[in-house]
């Protein structure tokens, strides 16, 4: 729990470096999560729907950028469960100019991951390492529209890795 704490105040403090960089605040989103693993699946369903809120940043100015981001996967069903947060930093790169608000990019991240779960016989509460890839959209400063895989460390014979399919909109700037 010491380890997760220590990397999470060192991707606090680098992300919060980058304020300066480019417009950031708070996005709501949703989307799909299709986890790899079959144990996933069997446990919690093919697909999962997402609703989020986080901190979220524009990317609609051109260029590389240092960039963060948590993720938070919840799943509860039957007697499993499953609770991941995960705090990133990377970078992203636009891929054009902002010509008429739209703006292609691509992002990597890296960071902890904190997971709560009960899968079958399986409990446990532990760090993983998280690395994120990240290919979508913005469409004018405040809506993107991305997919995304993430891959987990396996732990204890589950592997945590999925892709998703997201849309934010960013409702509040600073």
């Amino acid at each position: 729990m010491t380890k997760f704490i220590s990397l999470a105040i060192v991707s606090g403090v680098l992300a919060s470096s980058s304020f300066s960089q480019s417009s950031y605040g708070l996005s709501a989103g949703g989307g799909f999560y299709f986890p790899s693993s079959s144990l996933l699946r069997d446990a919690f369903g093919d697909s999962w729907t997402r609703i989020s809120f986080s901190p979220g940043s524009s990317r609609s100015a051109s260029g590389s950028r240092l960039d963060f981001d948590v993720q938070v996967i919840s799943r509860d069903s039957n007697s499993n469960r499953l609770f991941i947060i995960a705090p990133t930093i990377g970078y992203s790169q636009a891929l054009g100019n902002n010509q008429k608000g739209f703006v292609p990019y691509v992002a990597a991240r890296v960071g902890p991951a904190f997971a709560d779960y009960r899968i079958s016989s399986i409990s446990r509460r532990e760090t993983l390492l998280n690395t994120n890839f990240e290919v979508g959209a913005t469409l004018g400063n405040r809506f993107r529209s991305f997919g995304r895989y993430d891959a987990f460390g396996k732990r204890n014979g589950v592997d945590f890795s999925g892709f998703s399919i997201n849309a934010e909109w960013l409702f509040a700037s600073f």
